[in-house]
């Protein structure tokens, strides 16, 4: 289970219990149920945003070397060719005829490792996107987590949960007795309950 997936539950059970608690405790325990269900399956996909990074980054540096490999072959045709017209021209491979072949090899390796190395930051940045997205998702699950609280506390408050200076509403005061009559309110906080 995603860490998202928790809070997203958690949070969507207190929306619903919350959009349930006007038609009574019964209504927030339903609306509680189906909110943690709904909650639950619409969080997640952290480890699928991870893993759909490093399978692009994969794919990336797969196209990279794939891609080295042939401006590679093509260097290596070029410089032959080169070499080749050099002899064929009954010129010696020295001076200005070799300078020219070690110039354009040195080009080719400037322009294939440069090509790799972009790949590689590309590849980099498609990782670091993927962990950005995933903690984007959890912090989306801990938002619906305070936001499922807060939902949760204001309808208590409009049904009277929170009432301190009413004994008959809310769960501020209980009513102390025994075999069903009720005889004096008490403040929930206290340890000592007197008849």
């Amino acid at each position: 289970m995603e860490q998202s997936q928790l809070t997203g539950a958690t949070g969507g059970a207190l929306q619903g219990a919350a959009a349930g608690a006007s038609f009574g405790p019964y209504g927030a325990v339903i609306g509680g149920v189906i909110g943690g269900i709904g909650g639950f399956f619409g969080g997640g996909g952290e480890k699928k945003a991870k893993k759909a990074a490093k399978m692009q980054a994969q794919e990336i540096l797969r196209a990279a070397a794939e891609n080295k490999r042939v401006q590679t072959l093509v260097m290596n045709q070029a410089v032959s060719t080169a070499k080749v017209a050099t002899y064929a021209s009954n010129l010696i491979d020295r001076g200005s005829t070799r300078r020219y072949r070690m110039a354009l090899e040195a080009e080719y390796r400037r322009g294939i490792d440069y090509d790799y190395e972009a790949a590689v930051r590309r590849a980099n940045t498609v990782r670091q996107y993927g962990a950005a997205a995933a903690n984007q998702i959890q912090r989306a699950g801990f938002g619906q987590l305070i936001y499922g609280f807060s939902a949760l506390g204001e309808a208590g408050a409009k049904a009277g949960w929170f009432s301190s200076g009413d004994p008959s509403a809310g769960l501020g005061y209980i009513r102390a007795g025994s075999g069903g009559r009720y005889t004096t309110d008490v403040p929930m906080g206290s340890l000592l309950v007197r008849k």
